[in-house]
């Protein structure tokens, strides 16, 4: 018997998608603020991690990771941003509109170097980060909601950022543990 209306997993509305998380509520104890700011953390390192694997192959191939940070559409052209080769040629990477389609400013992406005509550095096979870009976004709409639940709690929004960067322990953490270390801004 193919048994309709059984415990189909397709078919079950209640089950949470994967990856969603309800809204958390305002953060009403220091506990919650661990506990948000630990995911928070959780997710950083995700994001540094898939940054790092992308960074580590694309050096192989002589290409770069970096992101779209700026690109005027009426102009046709905007700029790449990389640590990288900011310090190899003092600026950021002029990107055209042919190797930007289907790219949002904000987007991770990774390109090789190459130079124009009147020899001006430019980005070249440039190609979207999907996945890198994925977290990144929701690093940030987690940090939003984190900020906004602080807010509603009556915490500081310095206090909460000064958290986020790792600046002070979480309430009812301790000030030596590890994790801090890891998470303070070079």
């Amino acid at each position: 018997g193919g048994g309709l209306g059984g415990a189909s997993s397709s078919t079950a509305p209640a089950a949470p998608v994967p990856g969603y998380q309800q809204p958390p509520p305002a953060i009403g104890s220091s506990a919650d603020a661990g506990r948000a700011l630990a995911e928070l953390n959780e997710l950083e390192e995700k994001v540094r991690e898939a940054e790092d694997k992308v960074k580590r192959a694309a050096s192989q191939s002589h290409h770069y990771v970096g992101f779209i940070s700026k690109f005027d559409t009426m102009k046709g052209y905007g700029f790449v941003s990389c640590s990288e080769t900011f310090k190899r040629f003092g600026r950021d990477i002029f990107i055209d509109r042919e190797s930007y389609q289907g790219a949002k400013i904000g987007d991770t992406v990774v390109f090789s170097v190459g130079f124009n005509k009147k020899g001006e550095v430019r980005a070249c096979d440039v190609q979207k980060l999907n996945e890198v870009t994925r977290l990144k976004q929701e690093l940030q709409a987690k940090k939003q909601t984190y900020m906004t639940s602080v807010s509603r709690s009556g915490m500081g929004v310095q206090a909460a950022l000064e958290l986020i960067q790792g600046k002070r322990p979480a309430p009812g953490e301790m000030v030596d543990a590890p994790s801090f270390k890891r998470f303070q801004r070079k």
